[in-house]
Order: structure tokens, then sequence, then C-alpha cells
């Protein structure tokens, strides 16, 4: 084969593709005995800025990297162990802020760092955890958000060509029954079983009943990677070509895209706040929302597991504001409203701890604590994808969010990578 057919040929794309991520994506891990946010100790805050950013600036020089002058996807993996630990809205905000420009406080002779505009994330996920080390940490991952795109179109097109990996199978085998039948008769028995079982007894099964109930629901009904992928390259090259001369087949490809989000997505807001004012009609409109989802599906409350959000963010035109922003005014309500809690140890009722406890004591064990350590609610993981706008989106724009257990949560830029290795190493053996 000549060369230069080999470099048109799937094989090639895809290695030489993988190879561009690895070149291109920076990363940056900053350990801390303490993580702070916008309102800590303005002190702290400079002390905490001179040593982030010396650390970032040595790696910079010592990988010979400059900042990013294009849009960027940007992943950040949280790892708290620290007492009084900031919620994960809260944290992100400060430290983004210092991967821009070099703070007045710093001898650094460099301008900027790892971006030169908050408004360059164009894709913006965040993890959250316990640290199993004796310090908090913040990981960075930043890679060109054209790069990321091609990734995603080259995976589109190798699941149409190879067909699916191992990983696409994981992404959808967690759909299972919804567990309410045995819910509901535990609900319609109530009196029968509180007088064969006591009440401590019926409330603990109740609980555990509810749990397994809302496990299901989000694993259900959470927006899968698949889903996005197609999302996001159904205005590719490769998807243009699939559907070029066939106006039926392109309606019916975006129909089925447009229907599958759809599905999965929990509620949609559409004004985004641009003047001042708006912002509480903004946030008023996201409360209703979900006071409205949650009185529809009355299996959701109290929240007894860990969960995520996906937030799908069409930008009005002209729209300036970044998406660290667009958390910190989502993620409140969310939290305020559905009350989730950080762990499944910290989701156990008073009712739970009590039975455990007298079985601990029973076998002379210890008994089970919260994780002290870490927030006792919160979201365990978040991610902002920005849709580019279309003449027939709301001209105000919108927001769409989808729930997710956050057990079986998987982060969109790790899914294409290991999917995309996949790809290649079945090729190759293929050939």
């Amino acid at each position: 084969m000549r060369k230069i057919d080999y470099m048109n040929t799937l094989q090639f794309r895809i290695r030489d593709c993988n190879r561009k991520a690895r070149e291109n994506n920076f990363m940056f891990k900053y350990e801390s005995s303490l993580l702070l946010t916008k309102g800590s100790n303005a002190r702290r805050r400079i002390e905490e800025t001179i040593n982030f950013q010396n650390l970032l600036h040595t790696q910079l020089v010592q990988s010979n990297k400059r900042a990013f002058t294009s849009q960027v996807a940007v992943n950040i993996e949280i790892e708290v162990n620290q007492r009084n630990a900031p919620h994960i809205q809260s944290i992100p905000k400060f430290y983004i802020d210092l991967i821009y420009t070099v703070s007045e406080h710093s001898e650094i002779r460099r301008k900027f760092l790892i971006l030169k505009d908050d408004d360059q994330i164009k894709y913006l996920s965040v993890q959250y955890r316990p640290s199993r080390a004796t310090t908090s940490s913040i990981t960075f991952s930043v890679r060109p958000y054209n790069q990321f795109i091609n990734q995603i179109e080259l995976l589109e097109e190798c699941r149409y060509k190879v067909g699916d990996s191992d990983s696409w199978d994981e992404d959808e085998r967690y759909m299972e029954d919804d567990n309410w039948e045995d819910l509901h008769e535990h609900l319609r028995n109530r009196s029968e079983l509180i007088q064969l079982l006591g009440y401590d007894r019926y409330e603990f099964e109740r609980f555990s009943l509810l749990r397994r109930s809302q496990t299901s629901y989000y694993n259900n009904q959470r927006l899968k990677n698949h889903s996005l992928c197609s999302l996001l390259s159904k205005r590719s090259k490769f998807q243009q070509d699939l559907i070029s001369g066939d106006p039926k087949l392109a309606e019916l490809i975006s129909m089925v895209d447009e229907s599958t989000i759809e599905a999965h997505v929990q509620m949609s807001i559409e004004g985004l706040p641009q003047r001042t004012g708006e912002g509480d009609i903004f946030r008023a409109n996201i409360e209703s929302k979900i006071e409205r989802f949650l009185h529809s599906t009355k299996i959701l409350l109290p929240t007894l597991i860990p969960i995520s959000v996906t937030i799908i963010f069409g930008p009005p035109r002209n729209y300036n504001k970044d998406l660290d922003n667009l958390a910190r005014i989502v993620l409140p309500i969310l939290l305020n409203k559905f009350g989730p809690p950080t762990t499944i140890i910290n989701s156990l009722q008073d009712i739970e701890l009590e039975f455990f406890r007298a079985i601990q004591e029973r076998r002379n064990r210890t008994t089970a604590q919260s994780d002290v350590e870490f927030p006792l609610k919160g979201l365990s993981a978040y991610r902002i994808i920005t849709i580019d706008p279309t003449p027939s989106d709301p001209p105000g724009g919108y927001i769409k969010l989808s729930i997710h257990n956050a057990r079986t949560y998987q982060e969109l830029i790790t899914y294409v990578d290991r999917n995309l290795f996949e790809c290649e190493s079945k090729i190759e053996k293929d050939c």
C-alpha cells in the first residue's frame, strides 16, 4: 500500500489521533493540606495563589508548553481530606482563575499560564471524591477542544465501520429493573407489615427498597456517553458524508439523536441571564422545574444515593459567562432541592444506623461511621457540555439537566480515550 493511501485509512487516522491526544493533553496535579475557595481568608488565598502558580509554571517550563490559544476541554479531579471541605461547585472557581494570567503577587516572568481567557473552556467536567492520601489535591487535564471533537468523530466512524467495543457494552449494561413493584407493594401493605415486623424493621426495609428504586431509576434514565458522542459528532464531516444526498436519512438521524437526548433529560430551562436582575428569574425557573420533576417522581426523595449531573448548555449569541460561573448558579439549587449524600454511608437514615449498630454490637465490631472528612451532602460530579447554537434554538439560550447515579457515571474524556485505544487495538488485531 502506498504511504498516501495508508494515511487515509481508519487505522492510521485513529493511531495518529491517539498520538496527538497524548502529545497535546496537559496534566497538572496540585496537592495542598487545604483546598481553598473564593471566600477563603485573603492572606491564605495569596499564599495559595503563589504556591499553585509557581508549581504550575515549573511544570509548563519542563514540558515546554505555552498557553492554549484555542478553545479547550477541561477535566478536573478533586480529592479532599480536610474538615469542612467546600462543595464541588466552590473549589474549581478559585483554581480555574489561577490558570489564566499570572498573579500580581507572583515573580513569574510570564503573562499567561495554561489559558489566556475564561471563555476558552467549552467542555468542563469535575469529579469530587474523598482522598486516600493525607492531603487534598486538584488535578487539571486540558486538551484542545477541536482535538477532543476529532476523537469523538473518529469514534463514531469506528462504531459504524468496526463495531462496538467492550466499553460501549459497559456503557449499556447498567440497564435494570426499576424495583418499583417491590416498593409499591411494601407501601400498600404498610399496616400489615408494621404489625408483623414492627415499625423500625418496616422503615428499615422501606429505605432499602427506596434506595434500590432510586439506583435503578437513575441508571436507566442517565444520559450515556454513547449518546453524547452522537450528539457532539452529528455535524462532523463523517456524518455529513454518510447522509449526503439523502435528506430523509439526515432528518431521521437528527430525530433519533434528539429523541435519545430528550428521553434522558429530566429538566430543560430556557432564557439564560444576560442583564442585571435576570439571574433571580433564571434561578426561580430552575427551582420550579426541579420541584415539578420531584413532585412527579415521588420515589426520588429523600435522595438516598450519590448523584451527578450533566448540563447541556446552549448559549445565546454573544453570551460571555464562563462555565464555572454557570455551575455556581445551577449546582447550589440542585444541592438544596435534592439534598444528595456524598457517599452511601452518608445516606444511611437514623433507623438504618441503629439497625446496623445493633448488629455490630452483637458481633463486637466497630459501628459504621459517616465519612467525617467529607461533606455529608453534595454532588459527586458534574459536566457542562456546550452545544453550538442553531437557528431553531431558543434565542435566549437554554440548559438541559440529566441526573446520574454517581456510581455508574463515566467521565466523557476518559470514555473517549479508552474506546479509541480499544478501536486501534481491534483494527490492528484484525489486520
